[in-house]
């Protein structure tokens, strides 16, 4: 049985001021739950509704005419699931920003979707506040652990703890050190090079480096490796 779910939000709450606006695809296959987010977004005017779709192949039909900063993504849909559209999002589209909006909340789940490229996770019934907030910090920053993704990637290092994953005779530099940090704030291969005065190039040969040096196949694994050996914190 599918249960609709409607994202409870106060009309009363005024909208904030913003220049750019944070163009955003809803791709949810219960009607009444994708109008009522349409309905919350409307009433900030930082945000601005660009597309919807009822499924994974909408989705991506979608993306082939209409540029969006975000994607608020439901896990389950007919069709093609979320989890099958994220992947090929993250292949085709990955300036794309995804976050996950699902009933599951399972450790399991969130690192499966965290690794397949979504960009944070938010459990539905989430209070508005958590929602707004998560769509902006991955806007501005590319990537928003909340505290139950944390949790999950805190849980999954502990049970990999036996699992030696640093390359002791591939130390990372000082240099791989400071590219690192910036890729597990989501900063993009441009926004490290100026923040770090590297060209694009040199960051992407680091960026290759590390991952190679940390076992690591994608963000979440590398923000995982980050968590266990203390070069980033979980706040």
């Amino acid at each position: 049985m599918v249960y609709a779910y409607i994202w409870p939000y106060d009309r009363a709450v005024k909208p904030m001021n913003r220049q750019k606006k944070i163009s955003i695809i809803l791709a949810e296959d219960q009607d009444l739950m994708r109008q009522s987010l349409k309905a919350l977004l409307g009433d900030y005017e930082e945000f601005t509704v660009v597309g919807e779709a009822a499924n994974g192949k909408q989705l991506l039909d979608l993306l082939k005419t209409v540029s969006a900063d975000v994607v608020l993504l439901d896990l389950e849909m007919p069709v093609m699931n979320g989890r099958e559209a994220l992947l090929v999002i993250r292949s085709k589209y990955p300036d794309v920003k995804v976050i996950l909006l699902s009933m599951h909340n399972s450790p399991e789940v969130m690192m499966d979707l965290m690794s397949c490229g979504a960009r944070a996770y938010v459990p539905k019934g989430s209070d508005v506040d958590a929602l707004l907030s998560t769509i902006k910090q991955v806007d501005e920053f590319g990537y928003f652990f909340s505290e139950e993704v944390s949790k999950a990637m805190r849980n999954a290092t502990q049970r990999d703890k036996e699992e030696n994953t640093i390359n002791e005779d591939a130390p990372l530099s000082d240099r791989e050190m400071e590219v690192m940090k910036e890729l597990c704030k989501g900063s993009t291969a441009k926004e490290i090079a100026a923040t770090l005065f590297l060209t694009v190039r040199t960051v992407e040969f680091h960026r290759l480096n590390i991952y190679a040096k940390t076992n690591s196949h994608n963000i979440a694994e590398l923000v995982k490796y980050a968590i266990k050996h203390g070069i980033v914190g979980t706040e």
